[in-house]
């Protein structure tokens, strides 16, 4: 990526010993890459502590990897594509017999086998570093988010898609709407942090009407607001201080981990947890994304867009909710059948009718199959250069076609199908095929 990323030409990805090229294997590769980048033992994002060890409090989700049952034929096919994800991710201009200290610092090693993936429902955003990180940390974060904004540069520049759902806050950086971040952005961070900091505010509230009332002497002020609770919990018993809440090690102020918080300084408190969170601990993060962003494609052409927009221009179209299904009436409009089917083909049919029970996690595998990326362009189905083709299958009169899985042509959303005797044989080839024949492109 260092080395192609600033070239004009299209970035196209063919894997060693495979006949596959072009746009198929070119999605799966940054789709691949984008997976990468969000495990959780990177240590780059919100919450990666928490996704290691077990489900947060804060709304995320473990994730845990899921490789796919390998077979003894495509096992040699799988390992090439996994170190070829490893070499993009590979952060140095040149690659030395023995790696260097900064080699080693920047690299990005191999997923232990239960390795997890930090994934919010609002999308990702940095992990806040504080002022006493140690330097080697700080700078292979550094690193990793200055391929990040090359690799994401690159794929925009390309009309390529990722597979990275990052937040509205750190898009709002993206086009430099730092300075106006606040407590409303927390929820785009981290929603249940949000909600108890707003309830903290309320009672900050009351603590600032108390210490305006110009009817109260100084000593009944300190005492109605030394007796201000939230939830019939008096603020000093809250056990808080200032530290970034559920980092443990960042302090929000100098000497900030022996200071209780009180109703006396909650408002300093909630307002140095909203900067820290969204501003001063990502700022070295996000100056190094930007950065190499900009080395690849101007920011200027994003600011454009909206930061709510900006899912659309790097990974298409929005993926929904995990119950959100498919439309068979958009389905039947959008796949063109041919060559042994036409609409009204009992194999259609039921093709359209399994899609349309799929939910999230099918439909992401489904797409990542026949198309090799896991999402949809904007636009949906609808958008899909060349369309969803499906095409009967050929097969000598003599061979069961039970016993055949799909295959597809990823580079022209090509899928032959066999024309299965029932629906619930067709559901359970498309899911092994979808499951188990990815990571490989060989002729079909």
């Amino acid at each position: 990526m260092h080395e192609f990323a600033h070239s004009k030409a299209l970035l196209e990805i063919q894997y060693e010993n495979e006949v596959g090229t072009g746009l198929g294997p070119t999605l799966e590769f940054y789709a691949l890459v984008s997976q990468e980048l969000q495990r959780a033992d990177l240590d780059l994002w919100h919450g990666s502590e928490n996704f290691k060890q077990k489900p947060t409090s804060f709304g995320g989700e473990i994730v845990k990897s899921q490789p796919p049952v390998v077979t003894d034929r495509s096992a040699d096919a799988a390992a090439r594509l996994a170190s070829s994800v490893r070499d993009a991710l590979n952060l140095d201009e040149e690659r030395a017999p023995e790696p260097s200290d900064l080699e080693k610092e920047t690299s990005i090693p191999s997923p232990a086998p239960d390795a997890t993936y930090v994934s919010w429902p609002c999308g990702l955003f940095p992990q806040a570093v504080g002022r006493n990180a140690r330097a080697s940390h700080v700078s292979r974060a550094k690193a990793k988010f200055r391929f990040l904004g090359k690799f994401m540069a690159k794929a925009v520049m390309d009309s390529r898609m990722v597979d990275i759902p990052l937040s509205v806050s750190m898009y709002r950086w993206l086009v430099s709407e730092e300075k106006w971040l606040s407590l409303s952005d927390v929820r785009h961070v981290a929603p249940e942090l949000w909600r108890s900091l707003c309830r903290l505010r309320r009672v900050a509230e009351r603590a600032r009407v108390i210490a305006l009332d110009s009817r109260q002497s100084a000593e009944q002020k300190t005492q109605l607001i030394s007796g201000l609770e939230l939830d019939g919990c008096p603020i000093e018993e809250l056990g808080l201080d200032f530290i970034l809440p559920g980092d443990g090690c960042t302090e929000l102020r100098r000497g900030g981990r022996d200071l209780p918080v009180t109703a006396h300084n909650l408002h300093n408190y909630i307002d140095l947890v909203t900067h820290w969170l969204l501003y001063e601990g990502v700022t070295k993060q996000m100056e190094a994304f930007r950065e190499g962003f900009e080395s690849v494609f101007p920011l200027a052409n994003l600011k454009i867009f909206y930061p709510e927009e900006m899912e659309q221009v790097f990974c298409g179209s929005p993926s929904g909710g995990r119950d959100q299904r498919w439309e068979p009436r958009m389905l039947a409009e959008c796949i063109r059948p041919d060559h042994g089917y036409n609409a009204e083909s009992r194999a259609i049919r039921m093709l359209i009718d399994i899609l349309a029970s799929y939910n999230r996690e099918e439909q992401r595998l489904f797409l990542q199959f026949v198309t090799g990326s896991p999402r949809l362009p904007t636009g949906g189905f609808k958008a899909l250069n060349p369309p969803l083709t499906v095409v009967r299958k050929s097969l000598e009169s003599s061979l069961d076609p039970d016993e055949y899985l799909p295959s597809v042509m990823t580079c022209v959303n090509y899928l032959k199908l066999p024309d299965y005797t029932s629906a619930e044989v067709m559901r359970g080839k498309l899911r092994l095929a979808a499951s188990e024949g990815q990571h490989s492109f060989h002729l079909s």
